[in-house]
């Protein structure tokens, strides 16, 4: 499997916004991904104001279930990674751990066609 070289930090953001029926749902993540030394690791950088806790566990299980379920994504081994939240936006109603969950994994689609660009 080859190892994802990273000379820069690619930035990926993700907003998720549904209305659909009077059931609204919302959440936006920006997060990096840089070189890291050893396994996936994870940097929360975000006040409760940008993400409050209770989202923490999604976004990280995102990013795990991304990068870990096969050991690879994009064919790229996830050993050595450094995934930083930077930044989020929720909103009192309409914010729910799978809009958390589909943001991150819109955040990291994001940030791999980054390294394209």
């Amino acid at each position: 499997m080859k190892k994802l070289i990273i000379s820069s930090a690619f930035i990926g953001r993700g907003r998720f916004v549904r209305q659909a029926g009077g059931i609204h749902r919302y959440g936006e993540v920006m997060l990096s991904i840089e070189n890291s030394l050893g396994d996936l690791a994870f940097s929360w950088q975000v006040s409760q104001e940008q993400i409050p806790d209770i989202f923490k566990a999604s976004v990280f299980n995102a990013v795990k279930r991304c990068f870990e379920i096969n050991g690879s994504l994009d064919g790229f081994a996830s050993s050595g990674l450094l995934v930083r939240i930077l930044d989020g936006e929720f909103h009192e109603a309409d914010s729910n751990e799978g809009s958390f969950m589909i943001a991150t994994f819109m955040a990291i689609s994001n940030a791999l066609a980054s390294r394209n660009a």
